[in-house]
């Protein structure tokens, strides 16, 4: 699914370009409409692309991209200049964990990659991207941002601290870590 912006006519214009991320099993169309208003207020667009619902044991990093890489391609033979739209992955939990993997097979893909949300996450994902699809040295330097809840028994402030620490460890620069 993709949702432009209010107003936004003319899809040749760059547009900066939300990838919404779920876990396996999740629906990335039903997780939409809890990034829809910010977004598009904000002038992004939305795209979240949904594949065949597979046993979570096959629903791997790599799955998940090339149901993703598909939509795009299609995408930018709808709409050409697209490939040029700077691009911010983002997610929930299990999302989050996979938009980190996104956005490497992104920035190796050419794409113009500009951020990562990462939240209630509890487990360093972007470091496994950079071995599954080496997008260069560049990539450490787009700016992530951590987001977990005090009250999480799952993903709380402690485990995003670790994750961050593992992130910069890694050579990750750009980290911004809050809890709510």
């Amino acid at each position: 699914a993709f949702v432009a912006p209010v107003g936004l006519t003319n899809l040749l214009k760059p547009c900066p370009l939300l990838i919404v991320s779920v876990p396996s099993g999740g629906s990335a169309l039903r997780a939409l409409p809890g990034v829809t208003n910010t977004a598009l207020t904000a002038g992004w667009a939305v795209l979240a692309a949904e594949g065949p619902q597979v046993d979570p044991n096959v629903d791997s990093v790599q799955f998940g991209w090339a149901i993703l890489s598909s939509v795009l391609e299609q995408f930018h033979r709808t709409w050409p200049p697209s490939k040029r739209w700077p691009v911010a992955c983002a997610g929930f939990s299990g999302g989050a964990k996979r938009s980190a993997t996104t956005a490497a097979a992104m920035a190796k893909g050419g794409y113009r990659v500009v951020g990562i949300f990462m939240g209630g996450c509890n487990e360093d994902r972007v470091t496994l991207g950079v071995q599954l699809y080496q997008p260069g040295d560049r990539f450490k330097s787009v700016p992530i941002f951590l987001s977990n809840g005090a009250s999480d028994p799952i993903a709380n402030p402690m485990h995003a601290a670790s994750v961050a620490a593992s992130m910069r460890q890694s050579g990750f620069r750009l980290i911004r870590l809050e809890s709510y």
